[in-house]
């Protein structure tokens, strides 16, 4: 069986360059340019960059809306970056990445470019190449056998199947598990009937042919897809199998780790083995005592799978600071080696993971750029870890204003949205209101903290007079007012 493996989708998040003004500038370092002439919810200006082939290359969104310098929740050099899809099926797209990264002057902490903040990693095969009981199984065969409960899905199943209903029966070509705050979401559809119906990709069809999936661009047999969607909760990738040894914890997960496409096929395995595995339903047995197996076999190696590392916490000591500032100084020094650097960036992660030794390593920067992330993906998951961790990360030495000045921002922007109409329940953060009405915000902060709890009490029907806020020019007031306008209008429109 042939399988082609390759990257969908990659996006990272950074900042960029201090002199970077926007579309103009990179007109001005010789770059070609397509401008959309309107941004996004979360960007103001949004553009392509053309690469050496005449072909878009990156996308480029920058200008946050909400800009920390007015206020808001994300440095005013934030930006996020995403390769267009045709430019993934290149030679080693993420290493033009990097060197563009690296060559400008983007970055996002000490040690690193960028956060990588989602990637689609997917293999591609003929059909009939799953295996059930021993035994090939079509691919909409393996779909409508799993939604007739003849076996489970191990780990968490939500799950979601997609066909059309004939005379016969149902015919099924996409089967898809998790949800929009899963880190990892997996999806097996017919991505020959895909494009076929939407969009047919000439390069795509191409890697397939590179590949041995098809003959050449005229057969016409089908072509599936088992896709891996990773958000920017992954914080690394570990080993599965046990011939690792002791090197468990194998690489964070930043854009060096991407660069090498040899890592892919290790990343894949990791993923099959362990968010594509299901089990036989046998009588009298439990969903984890039945027999496993996995449909799709990969040729065999090391598997590594991502994880959102959260190990139980230690104090920082004075050995533990030493030795943080001591790697810090000596990744800095240009004379050390690359491969010598990602090393040093594995043990900064460890450390602060485990030590919680952030004073030096974990900046507010960095808390925006979590931020950012989860905002620029719509993570309402990601968004709430970063608030908490925020909250909660009393042991480092922070600036109480900054913090405060953080949680702020935040709480305005689930605001913001509940007035919009996008929040159909409680915003999450108006717990923040114990936090913010600590001697961390100042007096008027306090004031519209109040107001606003008010406000949403009696928008939700908990205040049976209607809420005025006092002050008619009051943040509160100004807020509701200004979106309802805006609705109203969008109404009409």
């Amino acid at each position: 069986m042939k399988y082609c493996i390759n990257l969908d989708w990659f996006e990272v998040f950074t900042y960029e360059p201090a002199d970077c003004t926007g579309a103009s500038w990179y007109e001005s370092l010789g770059y070609k340019v397509a401008v959309r002439p309107y941004g996004t919810r979360v960007y103001n200006e949004m553009f392509t960059l053309i690469g050496r082939d005449g072909k878009p290359w990156l996308e480029v969104r920058r200008d946050p809306a909400s800009k920390k310098s007015q206020g808001g929740i994300l440095d005013d050099r934030a930006c996020s970056l995403r390769l267009v899809n045709s430019a993934l099926y290149d030679w080693c797209p993420i290493n033009d990445l990097y060197d563009f990264l690296s060559g400008l002057g983007f970055h996002y902490k000490k040690y690193e470019l960028c956060c990588v903040s989602r990637v689609d990693l997917c293999v591609d095969f003929n059909d009939g190449a799953l295996m059930v009981q021993d035994k090939a199984c079509e691919c909409g065969e393996f779909i409508r056998r799993y939604m007739a409960g003849e076996f489970w899905k191990i780990g968490a199943a939500k799950s979601q199947a997609f066909g059309e209903e004939f005379s016969t029966g149902m015919k099924f070509h996409a089967l898809k598990f998790g949800s929009p705050t899963s880190m990892v979401n997996v999806k097996l559809y017919n991505k020959t009937l895909e494009m076929a119906q939407i969009k047919t990709k000439p390069y795509i069809i191409d890697s397939w042919v590179k590949a041995g999936v098809l003959a050449d661009e005229y057969d016409t047999q089908s072509v599936w897809r088992l896709e891996f969607s990773i958000n920017g909760n992954a914080d690394g990738w570990v080993s599965e199998t046990p011939d690792v040894g002791e090197d468990r914890y194998w690489q964070q997960n930043s854009l060096s780790a991407w660069v090498t496409t040899g890592n892919y096929a290790r990343f894949l395995r990791g993923m099959c083995s362990h968010y594509f595995k299901f089990a036989y339903k046998q009588a009298g047995r439990g969903k984890y005592k039945c027999d496993r197996f996995c449909p799709l076999s990969l040729p065999a190696d090391a598997a590594y799978r991502p994880i959102h590392l959260r190990p139980e916490r230690q104090v920082s000591g004075r050995t533990e600071r030493i030795l943080v500032n001591k790697l810090l100084s000596i990744r800095e020094d240009p004379s050390i080696p690359q491969q010598y650097r990602g090393a040093m960036d594995c043990a900064l992660w460890l450390l602060q993971t485990i030590y919680c030794n952030h004073a030096t390593t974990h900046s507010m920067e960095e808390d925006s750029a979590a931020l950012g992330t989860a905002l620029a993906n719509d993570n309402e998951e990601m968004i709430r870890a970063a608030f908490e961790n925020t909250v909660t990360d009393t042991h480092a030495e922070r600036e109480k204003r900054a913090v405060a000045e953080l949680c702020w921002g935040l709480w305005q922007r689930d605001i913001v949205q509940w007035c919009r109409g996008q929040f159909e329940r409680k915003p999450y953060s108006i717990t923040a209101v114990r936090f913010l009405e600590t001697d961390r915000m100042t007096a008027e902060e306090k004031i519209a903290a109040q107001h606003l709890r008010a406000l949403i009490e009696y928008r939700e029907g908990k205040l049976e007079m209607e809420y005025e806020d006092p002050n008619p020019d009051g943040w509160a007031r100004g807020l509701v007012e200004k979106f309802e306008k805006r609705r109203r209008e969008a109404t009409r429109s």
